[in-house]
């Protein structure tokens, strides 16, 4: 039987230790200007519905939690 949790767990892992890898890559090879943080900012000026869209999609992820 698969387990999907247990995937789910694994993939998210595994798609957060290669973006940290990717982002110490690309500090070390073209700069802090590089990093995805530092993409990310400049492109959030630009397109203001990315920072718009990332709120909707944490609020979509834990709006139905308990308390």
């Amino acid at each position: 039987m698969i387990h999907w949790k247990n995937i789910t767990v694994a993939v998210c892992i595994a798609a957060t230790v290669a973006l940290i890898a990717y982002d110490v890559l690309a500090n070390a090879q073209g700069g802090v200007s590089a990093t995805i943080s530092r993409v990310l900012r400049a492109a959030a000026m630009e397109y203001p519905i990315i920072p718009f869209a990332v709120g909707v999609l944490v609020g979509h992820l834990f709006w139905s939690q308990s308390n």
